[in-house]
């Protein structure tokens, strides 16, 4: 999409290089960001993975209800 734009931009205003370095700035940042995102979601998801507390409960059940009973 990056390309994209920047090819379009080239037609509109070949002359403006300071226009041009700034669409090539943006674009960049635009990209840069949807890496950090990728990023971020990966850990996200790994955190998730690293978090789950299914063994923990299952191997602790007869703990877990009286917790819950007390809760109750």
């Amino acid at each position: 999409m990056n390309g994209m734009l920047l090819q379009s931009l080239l037609y509109a205003a070949p002359d403006d290089e300071a226009t041009m370095q700034e669409m090539k700035r943006l674009c960049d940042k635009v990209t840069e960001m949807q890496n950090q995102r990728q990023m971020f979601e990966q850990q996200f998801r790994d955190e998730l993975l690293k978090d789950d507390l299914t063994a923990t409960l299952v191997t602790q059940g007869d703990k877990n209800q009286e917790v819950c009973s007390v809760l109750l």
